[in-house]
């Protein structure tokens, strides 16, 4: 559990100290410069069984390139599935910049026709909900090949989807995917908490303003959306200003009395 402290001036010569639980400062970028898939959870929208062969959706994060099918580290769908998918949960909210795909030493065409994605949530129907695009590969991959976003995206959730062409094989498999971007927001203890009194970040992205009862109720309602990447609180009226978007050549801190800006030092 994380403490989120502020404080609350009750009149000259006191305060009151609130502890917000479940929250955290979020708004620097932490370069991690490694694969920020590797070993995580995956899953795919359909898994091939054949013979005694391994072919589920954690095999693509398990930090072997291995390209042989029958040595139980590539990922398969089945024949049929047209919608097909892959998936990996970062668990921390990342600004995913570049992927790297391993495809199998046979039968090629099966990495072909991709659409890559960063969401925040599960897809359960297609199209995926809140995915933004990273890239698309409308080619067919050869032994590996290392694409980058045409624009850093910011989420949890990288996905792999195939485009079916009709009269191409609708299977999707891979042998390994290596994600890389740095990182936005993750649980963290009271070592990275960081207010500035009398701040406001400023972004020439879309905020949203809600008015609210108290800086906890912000933090909370912040902390559960997977896309709020930080917040401002103004202490006169209540209003809580959830940043969504990152943009590093626009962003600012300015002086802003009667404002809170909570940020994320994470690094």
């Amino acid at each position: 559990m994380v403490s989120f402290i502020t404080q609350k001036l009750l009149g000259e010569g006191s305060k009151e100290t609130i502890s917000i639980t479940n929250a955290c400062n979020w708004m620097s970028r932490c370069a991690t410069g490694s694969n920020v898939a590797l070993h995580k959870v995956a899953y795919q929208s359909s898994t091939y069984v054949y013979l005694n062969y391994d072919t589920s959706a954690g095999n693509a994060v398990d930090g072997n390139t291995n390209s042989r099918l029958e040595d139980n580290s590539c990922t398969h769908t089945i024949t049929g599935d047209v919608n097909t998918w892959w998936l990996v949960d970062l668990l921390d909210v990342y600004e995913v910049t570049n992927v790297t795909l391993w495809n199998r030493d046979i039968v090629a065409d099966r990495l072909q026709n991709l659409v890559l994605q960063v969401g925040s949530q599960l897809p359960v129907v297609l199209p995926i909900p809140q995915a933004e695009l990273c890239t698309a590969f409308p080619g067919t991959v050869g032994a590996q090949v290392t694409l980058t976003c045409d624009a850093p995206v910011i989420g949890r959730f990288f996905i792999v989807r195939k485009v079916h062409v009709s009269g191409t094989d609708e299977y999707l498999t891979m042998c390994e995917v290596a994600v890389r971007g740095n990182l936005i927001k993750s649980d963290c203890g009271p070592q990275c908490l960081k207010a500035e009194v009398g701040k406001r970040f400023m972004t020439d992205n879309a905020s949203k303003f809600v008015t609210v009862l108290s800086p906890a109720e912000c933090a909370s309602d912040c902390h559960r959306n997977i896309r709020c990447l930080g917040l401002n609180y103004e202490m006169s009226t209540g209003t809580c200003e959830m940043i969504y978007k990152l943009k590093p050549s626009v962003e600012q801190l300015t002086n802003a009395p009667g404002w809170k800006y909570y940020g994320y030092n994470i690094c």
